[in-house]
C-alpha cells in the first residue's frame, strides 16, 4: 500500500457565495491531492471555520465533478455516485460515525477527519469530488439553487493506481504584431493520461541578437485527466501587475521594438515528459513614433516661421 497525500491551495477551489448577511466560512485545506495504491485507507484532517457573526447550521454533502469546458480550472458537478467509501468523522469521537450535520458558533472552528477506504479491486482511475458544507433547509438541494443560502467546499483529487503520464501542447500562440506590452501568450496543454497532472513551465523571450531578455513563469495548476487547461502566468494572479482580465501568460515588458522569439518549455511532471515550442512576434510602437514625428514636424514648422520673420 502506497499513499501520497499533498495539500495545496488556489487552484480548482470552489466556494458557493454567501448570500446571507453575516455568513463567512473558511475551509482548510481547499484541495486534497492524493495518490494511492490499493488497498488503502486514507485519513486526513480538515478544518472548517465560521468567521461570521451568527450561528450557522451546516450539512455535509459529497458531490463528484468533472472539468468544465472553459479550460480555466472551473469544475462542473454531475449527478452520479462517487464510487468510493468516503465519510467525514469527528476525530474526538470513538464511534467513527459519519458527520452529516453540525453547528458552528461565531468564530468557532471544527476539526474533522476525511476517511476514504480504497478496496483492492477498485478500478485504477481518477476520482474527483467535493466535500460541500451547505447552509439552508434542504441538505440535498442543488448547489446552484436559491435554497442553498451559503456554502463552501474542499475538492478532492484522488488518483488510484499507477499510470503513464501523457499529454501535449495543444496551443502556444501570441499576436504576431503588438505596439507595446504586456504581451499575452496562449498556453493550452492537454492531459491525455488517466491521472491528473501538475505541469511546470516557463517561456523565454529572445531578441534579434539571440539574447534572452525576458522570462514568464507559468502558474502551478492542476490539469484533470482527459482535459485541456489554459495556463496563465503566475503574474496574472498578482493584482499589483495591473494585467488585463483575460487569462493568459503575460510578458509584462512595456516598451518593445523589433522581432522576438518566445520558446515555451513545459514538463508534465518532475520526471517529464518535456515539451518545447516556439513562436515569433514583432513589436513596434507605431502610435508613439507617430506622435514623436508629428511633434518634430511641428517644431520644424515653428523654427522655419521664426527664422523667416527674422
Amino acid at each position: 500500500m502506497i499513499i501520497l497525500l499533498f495539500v495545496i491551495g488556489n487552484y480548482l477551489t470552489f466556494v458557493i457565495p454567501a448570500n446571507a448577511e453575516g455568513i463567512s466560512l473558511a475551509v482548510d485545506p481547499p484541495i486534497f491531492q492524493i495518490n494511492a495504491t490499493p488497498p488503502a485507507k486514507i485519513e486526513s484532517p480538515l478544518t472548517i471555520e465560521n468567521r461570521g457573526d451568527s450561528i450557522v447550521n451546516l450539512k455535509v454533502n459529497f458531490k463528484p465533478f468533472i472539468p468544465s469546458d472553459r479550460e480555466d480550472g472551473q469544475i462542473k458537478y454531475v449527478n452520479e455516485e462517487i464510487g468510493l467509501d468516503v465519510k467525514l468523522i469527528d476525530p474526538t469521537s470513538s464511534s467513527g460515525q459519519a458527520i452529516g450535520e453540525f453547528e458552528l458558533s461565531p468564530n468557532q472552528k471544527r476539526n474533522f477527519n476525511l476517511l476514504i477506504n480504497i478496496p483492492s479491486d477498485l478500478k485504477a482511475s481518477d476520482y474527483y469530488f467535493s466535500i460541500i458544507f451547505l447552509t439552508g433547509k434542504n441538505s440535498k438541494a442543488d448547489i446552484n439553487s436559491s435554497e442553498s443560502t451559503a456554502g463552501i467546499a474542499s475538492n478532492v483529487l484522488l488518483s488510484v493506481g499507477e499510470g503513464i503520464i501523457k499529454g501535449e501542447i495543444s496551443e502556444f500562440s501570441t499576436p504576431f504584431f503588438s505596439e507595446k506590452g504586456p504581451i499575452p501568450f496562449t498556453v493550452r496543454v492537454k492531459n491525455t493520461s488517466n491521472h491528473f497532472i501538475n505541469p511546470k513551465g516557463e517561456i523565454l523571450i529572445k531578441n534579434l541578437f539571440g539574447q534572452t531578455i525576458g522570462r514568464v513563469d507559468l502558474a502551478k495548476v492542476n490539469i484533470l485527466a482527459g482535459s485541456v487547461r489554459n495556463i496563465p502566468s503566475q503574474d496574472y494572479f498578482d493584482e499589483n501587475k495591473n494585467l488585463p482580465d483575460n487569462p493568459a501568460a503575460y510578458w509584462s515588458e512595456n516598451f518593445l521594438l523589433g522581432p522576438y522569439k518566445a520558446t515555451l518549455s513545459i514538463a508534465l511532471s518532475d520526471t517529464g515528459p518535456l515539451f518545447k515550442r516556439s513562436v515569433f512576434f514583432f513589436a513596434f510602437p507605431v502610435k508613439g513614433l507617430v506622435a514623436l514625428l508629428l511633434g518634430a514636424l511641428v517644431l520644424i514648422y515653428i523654427t522655419i516661421r521664426v527664422r523667416s520673420k527674422v
